[in-house]
């Protein structure tokens, strides 16, 4: 018996923390927390807007 896939909002939102991720963003995903580098302006990337806007998640900035 084969597994059911994931739901499909599951699967964009771990896309979109893995790409944030690889742009070198630190995502906590159980706060919803994405946290930026002091001074920057992270609603450019398009990850993090999207993430912002569809799920809910912050933005934190910290001094690095």
């Amino acid at each position: 018996m084969q597994n059911p896939p994931p739901p499909k909002n599951r699967v964009i939102k771990y896309n979109l923390v893995y790409r944030l991720r690889k742009k070198g963003f630190n995502v906590e995903t159980r706060e919803r927390t994405i946290m930026a580098a002091y001074l920057s302006d992270p609603m450019e990337v398009r990850q993090v807007r999207r993430l912002v806007n569809e799920f809910n998640f912050n933005v934190q900035f910290q001094i690095i």
